[in-house]
């Protein structure tokens, strides 16, 4: 019968040697691990700033719309009275 003790030391020299791959960073497997998130998140941001813009546009005809109002009926909108 085998000894645990004659095991160990191989057995652990393996362990290490399969983990070192885990514990080493691999710059070109990131990269391509992380490019999907990369393009997601760009495209995210892109779409969030066109949503963003196109909202202000419509701020922005709204007021002048709204001083076109304001313009044309002042003793309508004016508490005032």
């Amino acid at each position: 019968m085998l000894e645990l003790a004659s095991l160990l030391p191989p057995l652990l020299t393996n362990m290490l040697c399969s983990d070192e791959g885990s514990w080493t960073r691999n710059p070109e497997r990131e990269r391509e691990r992380n490019h999907p998130t990369e393009t997601s998140l760009t495209i995210l941001a892109d779409g969030y700033t066109f949503y963003a813009v196109s909202q202000e546009r419509f701020l922005d005809k709204l007021e002048e719309e709204a001083k076109v109002a304001r313009a044309r009926y002042p003793q309508i909108l004016s508490p005032n009275k």
